[in-house]
């Protein structure tokens, strides 16, 4: 199947070399559009492949990116897109997307898992992060056809009210990891810093859940 996936990036090379890996992997011959945000880092140069098409990107805040997501994707001529932040993997394989595909699913909500580390051995390489732990806040309607009218995305882009509201969407059946680097860097988070929806006390969330992480990979 023709897969397109759309992200918003900035300065996350890391991030986007796991990411690409993951996708090409899972669906070969998908094609990647990135609109970086001014990277200084090298992120855009991750993408130089012909799966690839780099724009520039330089108006990037929560409301922006947000309106992004919900109209980018219009008029694809893909079977499915994918709408995505470069922290979010879905979890799906392309056979279960075939069934999804042949029973009418339009939509595809995912169930958010934030990943952690467990202890100090990662070295910063999110591909040895094997544990998760369970986060609705991270939920997302991140696969759908391009053929339905709107995906309605509000704020921050992970609650959604697709339309038209008859069509088949599939609720929470698959998996997306969710790869905030507070969480696996090292196994104390970074400082808080000021987000543009609130601030997240990324240190308690940490130790709140590190117990009730489980094995994923």
């Amino acid at each position: 199947m023709n897969i397109s996936i759309y992200t918003v990036v900035k300065d996350q090379k890391r991030l986007a070399e796991f990411y690409y890996e993951h996708y090409r992997n899972l669906f070969p011959g998908c094609k990647f559009f990135i609109f970086d945000n001014n990277s200084t880092d090298g992120t855009a140069d991750v993408f130089s492949g012909d799966d690839c098409v780099v724009e520039n990107y330089p108006a990037y805040d929560e409301v922006r990116k947000t309106y992004h997501y919900n109209n980018v994707w219009k008029g694809s001529d893909a079977d499915w897109v994918i709408v995505c932040d470069i922290d979010e993997l879905v979890q799906i394989t392309p056979e279960q997307l075939k069934e999804e595909n042949e029973t009418g699913t339009k939509v595809i909500f995912f169930q958010g898992w934030q990943m952690i580390a467990l202890n100090d051995t990662y070295n910063n390489d999110p591909r040895t992060i094997t544990h998760g732990f369970r986060e609705n806040r991270y939920d997302k309607a991140a696969m759908f056809k391009p053929t339905i009218e709107e995906i309605g995305y509000s704020l921050g882009a992970h609650t959604a009210s697709p339309e038209p509201k008859d069509m088949k969407m599939v609720g929470w059946k698959y998996k997306l990891f969710h790869y905030n680097e507070a969480f696996f860097t090292t196994t104390t988070p970074k400082p808080n810093k000021p987000e543009e929806i609130g601030e997240v006390d990324h240190q308690a969330i940490y130790k709140n859940n590190l117990d009730k992480s489980i094995k994923l990979i």
